[in-house]
């Protein structure tokens, strides 16, 4: 491991982010420490900001779910600061049959991961009205049909193209959960350009969805266990699949159809919008998408009675 990988790990150690909360607790003792994954404050941020305050919360990322907890553990074992404000935020994952461990503290997405929230229709929708200014009720309600009839499609072929490669994903989780041996896949790998070819027209798998060597070069079909297979198979119902699968791969998708629509819009392309409009925004990197359509994204039922909740006792 090199030098800077070695100090971006110690940076980002439990111990390192314990004195985190010691400097919050003292500089602001009322607020509420909220403890993220990673780029997760990018969504949590606005919610906060709305429903606690813009100067009742603090964040601290620690760079995924094993040390956010880590971090919980370190607090309540703590005899002073055992007693300080804090919540955690963490993704589901494939882990559907997670139990959370301490609900008071800990808020579980109820899909894989934030990403989720916004690689959905009601979001596509926010951002048509905001950004490319299209709606149902203005002189572009044609193109708004035309657009959510589109999109409904593609996001259907996302998640057709994308369903094998999820059940790889989940079928190790679960082989990891019986303890059996875990294959030895790298997720991240799996770039939305080795999935997925997509335009505004189509979009249709990339690789081969019998064959994970395909998709990730060193792996290999006699590595997963049938049984996990199919168990992880038959997880993914139609119905909620866009918010069970990977989140990083199925906001990748979606930025990539926000991006051929904006060409589409800005060209006056032809396949929606025949004349060509103006939009600042460009839908370039995924990391950008998720500050800059954090707004948008959806709000789940859970997290605005998780966050409810908390205002309430911070007030009593």
């Amino acid at each position: 491991m090199s030098r800077v990988a070695l100090l971006k790990q110690a940076a980002s150690s439990s111990t390192v982010k314990f004195l985190e909360v010691t400097r919050i607790h003292a500089k602001k003792p009322e607020a509420a420490i909220c403890i993220f994954e990673g780029d997760d404050e990018k969504y949590y941020a606005c919610r906060l900001s709305a429903i606690l305050g813009q100067d009742l919360w603090a964040g601290i990322n620690t760079g995924g779910r094993g040390p956010v907890l880590e971090l919980r553990n370190l607090i309540l074992q703590h005899p002073v600061y055992k007693v300080c404000r804090f919540f955690c935020f963490i993704d589901k994952d494939y882990d559907d049959w997670i139990i959370n461990p301490d609900p008071d503290r800990i808020y579980i997405t109820p899909c894989y991961s934030i990403e989720n929230l916004y690689a959905s229709r009601a979001c596509f929708i926010g951002v048509l009205s905001a950004e490319f200014r299209v709606t149902d009720f203005n002189e572009m309600a044609t193109e708004f049909a035309v657009c959510i009839d589109i999109f409904d499609k593609r996001m259907g072929e996302i998640c057709d193209s994308l369903l094998p490669f999820n059940v790889w994903g989940k079928s190790r989780a679960l082989m990891e959960r019986d303890g059996k041996p875990i294959p030895k896949i790298f997720l991240n790998d799996a770039t939305i350009d080795k999935l997925v070819r997509l335009d505004l027209t189509a979009c249709t798998i990339a690789y081969d969805p019998k064959d994970i060597s395909s998709l990730l070069k060193k792996s290999s079909n006699d590595d997963f266990c049938i049984d996990a297979v199919k168990e992880a198979t038959a997880s993914f119902d139609n119905a909620s699949r866009m918010l069970r699968f990977r989140g990083k791969q199925q906001v990748e998708g979606f930025r990539r159809f926000l991006a051929a629509l904006r060409n589409d819009f800005i060209n006056g392309g032809g396949i929606i919008f025949k004349q060509k409009g103006k939009l600042k925004m460009e839908f370039d990197d995924q990391k950008d998408l998720l500050s800059e359509l954090s707004q948008y994204a959806e709000t789940p039922p859970c997290l605005r009675h998780f966050l409810h909740g908390k205002i309430i006792d911070m007030r009593n």
